[in-house]
């Protein structure tokens, strides 16, 4: 062999040496990020609260980097295109699945470019009103909406947003005339009640909604969960008390990029589950308005594809793709 081919050689297999060390590297050897595909102050506060006990578990940082814009596909997007080592991550709720619905160009597909790796948090709607509101309770509230002639109108922190759909859906499992009035964020939605520019808000809890309840600024009439006595406002009786059938929650959880070794969800999942069982995390959640829930991989898939399937319908249905 020649000097030229010997040296080569050589660097062949260092090479091959090089890649198998980086191989058989442990996950993770260095810093996790969490994006959050909305601006800071909102659902970036649960990411923090877990923040430095899963940088714990974990052996490694945890930095929570917000990229909102486009809503949501800014962040998806930098995620699912990201290497599939476990390092990017993406703290979804169930609002990214109707971008790319209503929105083909979004770049992105929350069932096909993504692995899940756990649910975090569920939270039920509220449906809210200012304190002055003429009705008081849920009975009250559809008896004065079905005698307004134009209906009521409600805030949404968009035109395609989670918040649009399930008052749609409200309105009609209720048989209630609703006016559309969309607002960028559930906190500029939430002002509008407050003005009177609006007069209602069906949206997922926060600590700071809770407090104007409490304060009695807001009145809650009613909360949107399967059965009565929620853990984040046990007072609050159940929408399908008076709308009988009506179920709405919001959720929260991590995707990585599609290619991400199973081990790795596996490692992830474990200290995810470790870190929401945890009293001190799971009261510092319902303080924020939501409740801890984990979850295995498949069953957020599962959660994932049904809630798209009934998504994808409702979008067609209120034609929320033409507006």
């Amino acid at each position: 062999m020649n000097p030229l081919s010997m040296l080569t050689a050589l660097a062949v297999f260092a090479a091959a040496g090089l890649g198998s060390a980086n191989a058989s590297e442990p996950y993770p050897s260095r810093p996790i990020t969490i994006v959050v595909p909305y601006p800071a102050g909102g659902s970036d506060i649960q990411v923090r609260k877990i923040q430095t006990a899963l940088s714990e578990s974990l052996g490694q940082p945890v930095i929570v980097e917000n990229k909102p814009g486009a809503s949501g596909a800014i962040a998806a997007v930098s995620v699912a295109r990201a290497k599939p080592d476990g390092y990017p991550l993406l703290h979804a709720n169930n609002g990214l699945l109707i971008t790319p619905i209503v929105n083909k160009r979004a770049g992105y597909n929350l069932l096909k470019d993504f692995k899940p790796v756990s649910t975090l948090t569920t939270s039920p709607m509220v449906l809210l009103v200012k304190s002055d509101f003429p009705a008081k309770n849920l009975a009250d509230f559809l008896h004065y909406a079905r005698e307004q002639p134009n209906g009521l109108r409600y805030a949404s922190s968009g035109t395609a947003s989670l918040t649009r759909i399930e008052t749609a859906r409200l309105g009609d499992a209720a048989r209630i005339k609703l006016q559309h009035i969309p607002y960028k964020g559930q906190s500029n939605g939430a002002l509008a009640l407050r003005t009177g520019e609006v007069d209602i808000l069906l949206t997922p809890p926060s600590a700071d909604m809770l407090s104007l309840v409490e304060q009695g600024t807001l009145r809650a009439l009613g909360i949107a969960s399967a059965s009565p006595g929620h853990p984040i406002a046990p007072s609050i009786p159940t929408i399908q008390s008076a709308v009988p059938g009506y179920v709405s929650e919001a959720w929260f959880g991590l995707l990585a990029p599609a290619g991400t070794p199973d081990e790795v969800i596996a490692k992830l999942n474990s200290a995810l589950r470790k870190v929401m069982t945890d009293p001190q995390v799971r009261s510092g959640m319902l303080i924020s308005g939501v409740v801890a829930q984990t979850s295995t991989p498949g069953e957020f898939q599962a959660l994932m594809s049904r809630d798209a399937a009934q998504l994808s319908e409702a979008v067609a249905k209120y034609r929320i793709d033409t507006e």
